[in-house]
């Protein structure tokens, strides 16, 4: 009893010696064991336990399998893993796993510091190494692969740590010496401070990059962004936004979120954020934090357009022209690469001066020169954007060339390249509108700035007709409407030509006249400087309104015509189903025959000199053409059959010399049996030549129908192109 009372008396005075030791012994910068439990959460502390490498969790001593051990799980393990976006690893599912070292020394970086432990950019030099820090080493007795453990003391020869490691059992270690020359860095996670106390981290954040996203503007929002760098990282930043000339109180503040594609931080602020009014300015400032709340200085993005991106423009070509004085547009100094943007006397036949926007899948636009193909750009490039550059031309280059953002502003429109950072514009220097001033980029530096005001002259795409043929009569006239597209283009006007004006006339807005019988193209032209044209082909048909091109009989009737054998009953009428009269048949082959004198009397008592068949009468009469009746008359004014046309018509073939010798079986028609006598062999001859064809509707001649104008000159017609 006394031995066992001696022992026990023994183990607790070695145990509170190695604890007082333990107690007081320092690790770095004065910093004690006491000190460091007094960081972790409450019954979440590894003990020491002098002279070995122990296991214990919330003091309880577990000398088999830790899968699971209290008070860090498994979730926990593989949340401060640190490896992917929710700091974890698929296969650290517990402490006994191939990544229970990482998952305990970063989660003991996680409970001091209140911030995981990520890779930074830092000399991986073993003399580098501070108490606080993560570090991956291979060597002494590592396992494959190397191990990863939180540093908590260091000297000149060795490292103290704390780790988790397996062998047939989870064995956490408290205090483990590692020597310096045993092992080689792979990498070190960096504390943002040394554990000691008195050394925390006093370096503030800062601000590389701040800029407004330009490409995801949109009409009433912007997405700010910032790159900030701080020597143990940056973790939270902080954006303010207001309304230039209102209070600074009465801008909105808010947290941005880290975008991890992006590589920066980043806000969006909406028009209500700001209680922008017309065409206010808008100011943007941010401030970058680390894990110790160290604050960067703040940067500002101050006095640009907020918002107002225009959606729905299409693509069109225009010019771009001073609003505040219209006679004025952007135009180029040359062809070549680099040449600058100047201001340019607008100028309708300068092509120089039209431009082409072409509206991208994200909304923004390239802008190229029509006459050239160059791209608006900044001079420098897409890595300028200070106040003062120069405007200018450049070969476009896909996405690291220059577009462009299209802003609502001041009544017209601003143009903002998308790589500045403080939304400039497309300004005019020194706002001096003067033939050949220079195109600038600058900041809108104050409301309705009127340098930056543009506005889009629209010139035609394309220009189409109401027809692209149509006919008019002769003498008569009718209107070609023109389609311009856009609808929206400035400038209207057009001209308008012809071919040939003997045939068609046009009028200034589109009127054509027929003058004669034939085809002619009427040409349209824009005046805005495209030269879009349109044409429609015109021709030009009889003058009579009772005469159709659809008519059966209009080839004879135009041919007729324009030969002078028949002409209309009025200057706009033929009346093509007016009975033919024998008068008119012999008017009609005198005129054929030039309208020849003969000086032979008169035979015929009803034949009077003031009747206008006089003269063709007599001449028929005396060239064996036509005959009398018994009685001494002629019967002017009888209506003629179309046998007897066919009997007039042979006997002027013979008057012609013609051969008249030609037969034909007329019994292949209907009716061919009742052709009378006197005139059966003028119908076979006519019949045959092909003058009369016959009806092909029901295959008959109907010789003894009276024929009417029409079939006068489609007979007239063929014997004229088939009787040779």
């Amino acid at each position: 009893m006394k031995r066992k009372n001696l022992l026990i008396t023994m183990f607790m005075f070695v145990f509170f010696a190695v604890v007082l030791l333990f107690n007081n012994n320092s690790y770095a910068g004065n910093t004690t064991v006491d000190a460091l439990k007094s960081k972790f959460p409450a019954g979440k502390f590894w003990n020491h336990y002098a002279g070995y490498d122990h296991y214990y969790y919330n003091g309880i001593e577990d000398s088999g399998s830790c899968n699971n051990p209290d008070g860090y799980t498994s979730t926990e393990c593989a949340y401060h893993n640190g490896t992917t976006a929710s700091y974890g690893q698929a296969d650290c599912n517990s402490f006994n796993g191939g990544q229970e070292c990482a998952g305990f020394a970063r989660k003991l970086f996680y409970d001091y510091y209140g911030q995981y432990a990520t890779n930074m950019s830092r000399t991986y030099d073993k003399n580098s190494i501070k108490p606080g820090d993560v570090v991956r080493y291979e060597g002494d007795g590592a396992l494959s692969g190397g191990h990863e453990v939180w540093v908590i003391g260091v000297d000149s020869e060795k490292l103290i740590v704390g780790e988790c490691n397996w062998y047939k059992r989870c064995e956490i270690s408290w205090d483990r010496w590692v020597y310096k020359s045993n092992i080689s860095i792979d990498y070190i996670m960096p504390a943002p401070y040394a554990i000691d106390d008195n050394a925390k981290d006093t370096e503030s954040p800062s601000i590389t990059d701040f800029f407004v996203n330009t490409v995801s503007t949109t009409s009433n929002s912007i997405l700010v962004r910032a790159k900030a760098t701080d020597n143990v990282g940056v973790t939270k930043m902080k954006f303010r936004v207001w309304r230039c000339g209102n209070s600074a109180d009465s801008g909105t503040t808010k947290w941005g979120s880290y975008n991890s594609s992006a590589g920066c931080w980043e806000v969006s602020f909406s028009e209500s954020d700001t209680k922008i009014i017309n065409d206010d300015l808008c100011c943007v400032e941010a401030w970058a934090y680390d894990a110790e709340g160290n604050q960067s200085a703040s940067k500002a993005v101050y006095n640009f357009v907020f918002g107002k991106r225009v959606s729905g423009l299409g693509n069109f070509t225009a010019r771009i022209v001073y609003k505040a004085n219209t006679n004025y547009c952007i135009g180029v100094s040359g062809s070549n690469n680099g040449d600058d943007l100047k201001l340019k006397a607008k100028s309708q036949s300068d092509t120089s001066q039209l431009w082409k926007f072409e509206e991208l899948s994200t909304g923004i636009y390239k802008i190229t020169n029509v006459q050239n193909g160059k791209s608006i750009d900044i001079e420098g490039g897409t890595s300028a954007d200070s106040n003062g550059c120069n405007m200018q031309v450049w070969s476009y280059s896909g996405a690291s060339q220059n577009q462009f953002l299209i802003q609502n502003y001041n009544g017209g429109y601003r143009i903002v390249p998308t790589n500045t950072r403080e939304m400039r514009g497309i300004d005019l220097k020194d706002r001096k509108d003067t033939d050949n001033s220079p195109i600038i980029l600058y900041q809108a530096d104050l409301k309705n700035n009127a340098a930056q005001t543009w506005v889009f002259e629209k010139v035609a795409t394309s220009l189409r007709l109401s027809a692209t043929s149509t006919s008019v009569r002769m003498g008569a006239s009718k209107s070609l409407s023109a389609t311009i597209t856009p609808s929206t283009v400035a400038n209207k006007n057009l001209t308008w030509s012809s071919s040939d004006t003997s045939v068609v006339t046009v009028s200034s807005s589109g009127t054509i006249k027929g003058v004669k019988m034939g085809t002619a193209t009427i040409k349209a032209k824009t005046t805005d400087g495209s030269n879009k044209t349109a044409t429609c082909k015109v021709t030009v048909t009889l003058p009579f309104t009772d005469v159709s091109t659809n008519d059966w009989y209009y080839t004879a009737v135009e041919y007729t015509y324009k030969k002078g054998i028949i002409l209309g009953t009025s200057d706009t009428t033929f009346n093509p189903n007016t009975k033919l009269t024998r008068g008119m048949l012999v008017t009609i082959l005198h005129r054929m025959e030039g309208k020849p004198v003969v000086n032979v009397e008169n035979k015929f008592k009803d034949v009077y000199k003031s009747q206008y068949y006089y003269n063709a009468v007599k001449w028929a009469a005396a060239n064996g053409i036509v005959h009398g009746y018994d009685n001494g008359k002629f019967g002017p004014d009888n209506t003629i059959t179309r046998q007897d046309v066919a009997v007039i018509l042979r006997n002027y073939a013979q008057y012609k010399g013609k051969n008249t010798n030609v037969t034909t079986d007329l019994t292949k028609f209907k009716d061919g049996n009742i052709v009378s006598n006197y005139a059966k062999t003028a119908m076979q001859w006519a019949v045959g030549k092909g003058v009369i064809t016959g009806n092909s509707d029901n295959n008959t001649l109907t010789p003894h129908a009276t024929s009417t104008r029409a079939e006068a000159a489609s007979m007239l017609y063929k014997y004229c192109t088939k009787v040779k």
